[in-house]
């Protein structure tokens, strides 16, 4: 599977905002919110990048676990997509992806989630003994939203 070229392609085929409409589709996916980074404090220790971000649009707020990457949304108190789910932040004028390290407070940012039935997903993912340490170190439940 290319899925990431073609979703590359994809991305390209739009320009600015619809770039972030084309990638939702391609993923079958959804935009979570589009809105303001009110919170990072995503910091790194031990080898590993560790936190929330938190993002408020005009419907609610998605709060975004981090441990090197999303690993978990909730929007207004609901868990929406956990890992391998995809969740991603793009620029909501460029379309272009938005690093965590780059999603500073006040900046703004589309939050973009895909169920993980929509693309391909290795085994190793989805194994529950993977999750216990991850688990830990955010202080959140993942293995029951496998």
């Amino acid at each position: 599977m290319w899925i990431q070229l073609d979703l590359g392609r994809a991305m390209l085929t739009a320009s600015g905002a619809d770039r972030v409409r084309a990638t939702v589709e391609f993923l079958g996916g959804e935009l979570l919110v589009d809105g303001e980074v009110t919170a990072n404090n995503v910091t790194y220790g031990g080898g590993f990048d560790l936190g929330q971000m938190t993002v408020r649009g005009k419907d609610g707020e998605a709060v975004l676990g981090v441990y090197n990457e999303f690993m978990t949304a909730d929007f207004a108190g609901k868990r929406v997509a956990t890992f391998p789910d995809m969740i991603g932040t793009l620029d909501p004028l460029t379309g272009e992806v938005v690093s965590i390290s780059e999603s500073k407070p006040g900046s703004r940012v589309a939050v973009i989630i895909a169920h993980r039935s929509k693309f391909p997903v290795g085994k190793g993912a989805l194994d529950p003994a993977v999750f216990p340490e991850v688990e830990k170190a955010m202080g959140v439940d993942m293995r029951s939203y496998l």
